[in-house]
């Protein structure tokens, strides 16, 4: 009897066990399936509009390009993304752990969590709002010098930040030693006596006797623009040179913005303010300057190109034109960029009326 229950055992021990190795597939394919769908939901593909986490915090981000590893159950998923208004240099791969859709409730209330965090850091605390201002108040109505003290530390705080914006404008100045400018060329494919034209600019405009290029000039930068956009149409078809007329326009509109700001020795800042004031506001800086600080807008062009979002085939492409534009300038550079119009300070302080007058803008080139 003990032999035959014994013999029994097994045979329904092996059963059971036999249907739970099968129930334990089945829920191991279903778990996996599961698994796979869930991350398929959440596939990201180039272009698409994410939340992305750096550092603890969460940032609009874009998805350029997207990277598969593994299979089944151990399959994931980089990213590579860019930080919407951050520069390209930020741009980095991601685990899908740190990304997140774009209308994600709970991320966006972390988000909303970090602006308040970071407006209470800047206004100097976070809590006891009512208490503080309460405190604040009482201060004020015992001594009332207080008030009058906190008003002189504000203006000392807006004097101070005035101080910082000039410092940085004066930061922004065409490097005295050049050494900027220097790297720049390095990066950028300009002609060799365009090169040599910026060393010698350097010297004239930076050491005694000082000198300035007259202004304005009769070969502006909107006149160089239209002469080269003419030399281009009979050497590319239509539709390229739609694209040629599109990106010259926009780097016209450029220079206008930057010459001020960037494109200026701090020598040259008086005489631009004196222009100002006597020049027909209808005239733009790329009416009243030429080949000379243009062909500045080149050196710092590296650097400018670095803080826009392009894809990498629009930036060689970018080159490559503005690289034919500096070969176009150089081999008339006698016609644009004259170094006998260098001249002293005292000279280059007076202006022709004639060259300011606002129908200067519709005859053409000069």
């Amino acid at each position: 009897m003990s032999v035959e229950k014994g013999s029994a055992k097994p045979k329904g021990g092996k059963a059971k066990r036999a249907k739970i190795v099968i129930e334990d597939d089945a829920k191991a394919v279903a778990k996996e399936e599961m698994y796979v769908k869930k991350a398929c939901a959440y596939a990201w593909k180039s272009g698409d509009i994410v939340l992305a986490q750096d550092k603890g915090s969460w940032y609009p981000a874009k998805v350029l390009k997207e990277q598969t590893l593994g299979e089944g159950k151990l399959v994931t998923r980089k990213y590579f993304i860019h930080f919407q208004g951050w520069a390209r240099k930020y741009d980095t791969w991601l685990d899908e752990a740190l990304l997140a859709s774009n209308d994600d409730a709970s991320v966006q209330a972390l988000m909303r969590g970090q602006k308040k965090s970071k407006t209470s850091a800047a206004g100097g605390g976070g809590g006891g709002e009512e208490e503080s201002d309460a405190g604040s108040t009482e201060k004020q109505a015992i001594f009332p010098s207080l008030k009058r003290k906190a008003q002189r530390v504000d203006a000392e705080l807006q004097e101070k930040e005035l101080r910082k914006r000039r410092l940085a404008l004066s930061e922004r100045d065409q490097q005295d030693d050049d050494q900027e400018g220097v790297e720049a060329m390095k990066r950028m494919n300009i002609p060799m006596p365009l090169k040599t034209h910026l060393v010698n600019e350097w010297s004239l405009i930076t050491t005694e006797p000082k000198r300035l290029v007259k202004l304005p000039r009769v070969k502006t930068v909107e006149n160089i623009f239209r002469d080269y956009l003419e030399f281009k149409q009979s050497k590319v078809d239509a539709e390229q040179y739609v694209r040629f007329v599109e990106l010259f326009e926009g780097l016209q509109l450029y220079f206008d913005k930057a010459l001020p700001t960037i494109l200026l020795y701090r020598q040259e800042r008086e005489q631009y303010d004196q222009l100002m004031k006597v020049a027909s506001t209808d005239l733009s800086c790329s009416q009243l300057y030429g080949g000379e600080h243009l062909l500045r807008l080149f050196v710092r062009m590296p650097r400018l190109l670095a803080q826009v979002f392009l894809d990498p085939a629009e930036v060689s492409l970018a080159q490559a034109r503005f690289t034919d534009f500096l070969k176009y300038l150089q081999k008339n550079q006698e016609q644009y960029i004259i170094v006998g119009d260098y001249v002293l300070v005292e000279e280059g302080m007076t202006f022709d009326k004639e060259l300011l007058s606002p129908g200067r803008k519709t005859r053409g080139k000069a």
